[in-house]
């Protein structure tokens, strides 16, 4: 025996609900992306000065990445960036592209090498031609708040909108007396 399914009804209220969550989700999503000064959301220069811890990996970016390195004249494969700290002159920063020399493309849409701190200190980064770059996973950004958001509404999205079209359709009725063998016209 079949456990009984839920009424159109209830299916459709599920729905409703689930929608009307993802598109405030989505709503709140749209005011986060607009405050986060990411690579992502390149409204805003990059962080003048961003904090980094001893030992940790860091990524840098800039906005559309190695094909902005590339409309710059700067081969992805040879990054010449700096770092300096408040008050101090720019010092040389070992860089690991994320293009080799024999690489043409990436999947990263914004990242553009990484580092790993020398030091803990307060830094402004930057690189040949492109100026200041966002360091992504820096000690002192933020919680991706908009991520979560987007991520929130996918999912209500994903499973409000089918159940609100299965709880548009109406049930089959189901004919006493008719047996397996008999045709219904």
């Amino acid at each position: 025996m079949t456990a009984p399914r839920h009424s159109p009804h209830r299916r459709l209220v599920a729905g409703i609900v689930l929608i009307a969550v993802g598109i405030g989700t989505w709503l709140l999503y749209a005011v986060a992306a607009r405050s986060e000064n990411t690579s992502f959301n390149p409204g805003d220069a990059p962080p003048a000065y961003v904090r980094l811890v001893q030992g940790h990996t860091y990524w840098i970016a800039v906005p559309n990445g190695v094909r902005r390195l590339r409309e710059v004249g700067v081969d992805p494969s040879h990054l010449s960036c700096t770092a300096a700290e408040p008050g101090q002159s720019p010092g040389a920063l070992p860089v690991t592209p994320v293009v080799g020399s024999s690489a043409e493309d990436t999947k990263f849409v914004n990242r553009i090498g990484s580092f790993v701190a020398a030091r803990s200190y307060r830094a402004h980064v930057a690189c040949n031609a492109v100026g200041g770059v966002y360091v992504e996973n820096a000690a002192d950004a933020g919680f991706d708040w908009s991520g979560l958001w987007l991520l929130m509404t996918s999912a209500a999205l994903v499973v409000g909108l089918p159940l609100f079209v299965s709880g548009l359709r109406r049930p089959r009725r189901v004919l006493v007396g008719a047996g397996e063998d008999d045709q219904v016209e």
